[in-house]
């Protein structure tokens, strides 16, 4: 998931976007230098690695919801 989000992000990315364009957004993200590409690059892994926490968290959640019923057939033996 990653990785997925991670082409989501840098396909949004150009120096042609609008938002590449405001000071306010862009911060040290020059675009037009390597170290501002790089800051931006650790960056977009950086979000893109907390959206792969949340969708891994959110399949258990809905995983062990999705089994939970099943525990209520086990019968123990007495």
């Amino acid at each position: 998931m990653t990785r997925t989000s991670y082409a989501e992000l840098a396909e949004r990315v150009t120096p042609y976007s609008g938002s590449a364009s405001m000071p306010w957004v862009s911060g040290a993200w020059n675009l037009e230098d390597v170290r501002g590409l790089e800051t931006l690059s650790r960056e977009m892994a950086r979000q893109a690695a907390m959206i792969g926490y949340l969708d891994a968290f959110a399949f258990f959640i809905v995983t062990s919801l999705a089994v939970l019923p099943l525990v209520f057939l086990i019968r123990i033996k007495r």
